[in-house]
């Protein structure tokens, strides 16, 4: 199943998703600290 992050944060909440099973396919974040954070990430 296919899921859409919106108000990504810093993605704790889309790692879990992803444990869970599902893809995610975008993450939107606004916050230019936090999106900083989840491009560090993959």
């Amino acid at each position: 199943m296919k899921a859409l992050s919106l108000f990504s944060g810093s993605g704790g909440m889309d790692i879990g998703v992803e444990a869970a099973g599902f893809e995610n396919v975008a993450n939107i974040e606004l916050d230019q600290h936090a999106a900083k954070t989840i491009l560090k990430a993959i």
